[in-house]
């Protein structure tokens, strides 16, 4: 689940490390927001993308900017969501190792059948790209929230769609949330409903599998950066 916001260059480079990875049993779905579909993209990124969507690997829709949760659901809503078993939520400026796919289907082993049914699994360390781009640092990083390496198991895709629907349904999922709860922050949002409701794993591995891009501001989230039309 690729969500991209005015950051083609980023996005692309990001659909390719994905096609790099050692599990290859997946598709990458991309909702592109704020490029228009015009000319100019159709020449250089779509051509980019053209033998791409033809293997059915990759699904690239172009859509309005709009809340959060809706941003990022835009990349399942058109597909047949009992086809897969889990999804992942990846961000555009972040590195993913070329093994995290395979590191998370190990971990989803070990779970029982009926555990895999509701669950999600997140990283719970990583690097981050330190924030002033003079002097480029990686450093070890520990955060309670990871956005950028939540998965979700299709049950929870299925909570989050009927939400989108009907937001009074956040309460039967989240005990005591509000309806506005998953305005601008769907990951906080996702996060809290598959621990409400299933099996939480948080990952950790020797090395670090994953690259927090904190160079770059969230330029879909915070007002401050966006002009939503």
């Amino acid at each position: 689940m690729l969500s991209s916001f005015k950051r083609p260059i980023f996005l692309s480079g990001q659909i390719y490390r994905l096609l790099n990875q050692s599990y290859q049993n997946f598709d990458i779905s991309v909702s592109i927001k704020g490029s228009p579909n015009d000319y100019g993209f159709a020449s250089t990124f779509s051509r980019e993308f053209e033998e791409l969507k033809k293997t059915g690997k990759v699904f690239i829709r172009f859509d309005h900017n709009g809340k959060q949760l809706s941003n990022l659901l835009d990349t399942v809503r058109h597909l047949d969501i009992n086809n897969y078993d889990y999804f992942c939520k990846i961000d555009d400026d972040d590195w993913y190792a070329p093994d995290y796919l395979e590191e998370l289907n190990q971990s989803l082993s070990h779970l029982s059948k009926e555990e895999q049914r509701i669950s999600s699994t997140a990283y719970h360390w990583g690097l981050i790209l330190t924030e002033d781009i003079s002097h480029t640092q990686l450093r070890k990083n520990f955060t309670d929230l990871t956005g950028p390496t939540l998965c979700f198991s299709k049950e929870l895709i299925r909570m989050a769609l009927r939400v989108e629907k009907n937001p009074k349904l956040i309460r039967k999922y989240i005990p005591g949330a509000s309806e506005g709860m998953f305005t601008q922050r769907e990951d906080a949002f996702l996060d809290h409903m598959a621990r409400y409701n299933g099996p939480h794993i948080e990952r950790e591995s020797l090395y670090p599998s994953v690259i927090y891009g904190w160079q770059y501001r969230s330029v879909i989230r915070n007002k401050d950066y966006v002009k939503f039309y």
